[in-house]
């Protein structure tokens, strides 16, 4: 009868310490979404950060300045001192309209990704067996995750450099046509 005591003692003891490592496998996935979770939260942040009141004024001041050139009734001479500027003016113009469709877009894909993130740490939180089957849902959405930080930040550093170099070229493109 002791025997048997004892015996089930340690089953009940191996059955506590297994289900507790398939609860930490699980606990150490949810600690990684958190991490991606905090990720998006960073990403918000700079999203946030961004001044696009900066950026759609460039773009207002660019179309009024486009618009008052193709006015001008420009003789050959004025086009060839303008044309080295136009052209990187015109340039520097695109890339912040790019930039600012492609900004436009973030938040929804960013909240779609928070969405399956949340979705995902509810999965692992609700089992109480280790889920391998959704390891590979976790993988993907961390590299889509990373992906779109990565575009993010390229986006946000690339439209601070072309608003500055639009400030520039502006300044020049204004003295040209005045």
């Amino acid at each position: 009868m002791e025997n048997m005591a004892l015996y089930n003692r340690i089953i009940f003891f191996l059955l506590i310490i297994f289900i507790s490592c398939k609860n930490q496998y699980n606990n150490e996935k949810i600690h990684t979404i958190s991490e991606l979770e905090q990720n998006i939260s960073r990403d918000f942040y700079s999203l946030n950060k961004l001044n696009m009141s900066e950026v759609q004024n460039a773009l207002k001041i660019a179309k009024l300045n486009l618009a008052k050139i193709e006015e001008k009734k420009l003789d050959s001479v004025a086009i060839d001192l303008i044309y080295f500027e136009y052209s990187e003016y015109l340039s520097c113009v695109n890339t912040i309209y790019e930039g600012a469709k492609e900004i436009k877009k973030m938040p929804n894909l960013l909240k779609h990704n928070q969405s399956q993130l949340q979705d995902l740490k509810a999965d692992y939180t609700n089992s109480k067996f280790r889920r391998d089957d959704l390891d590979d849902y976790l993988k993907q959405e961390a590299s889509i995750i990373n992906q779109t930080s990565s575009k993010l930040d390229l986006i946000l550093t690339q439209l601070k450099r072309e608003i500055y170099k639009f400030e520039e070229k502006n300044k020049k493109i204004e003295e040209l046509i005045k």
